[in-house]
């Protein structure tokens, strides 16, 4: 019993995953938050590029879930 909750926690890290990703983007690139220390152009592509990833990969496990 002790795998079964560790695996329902690790999808439900990975669903919430990317919504904290966009939490994290759009604090990290506000200038009223962070001053002269926002994101870059590679950080945005990089974070960016890894939020979609991870929302994809999101969409990917509800789609197989419930269509399995």
């Amino acid at each position: 019993m002790p795998s079964r909750a560790l695996v329902v926690t690790a999808v439900i890290n990975g669903l919430l995953a990317a919504p904290l990703l966009v939490l994290v983007m759009l604090v990290s690139n506000n200038r009223d938050v962070m001053g002269e220390r926002t994101n870059g152009r590679r950080l945005n592509v990089l974070g960016w590029g890894t939020t979609v990833v991870m929302a994809v990969a999101a969409i990917a496990l509800v789609v197989i879930t419930v269509a399995g």
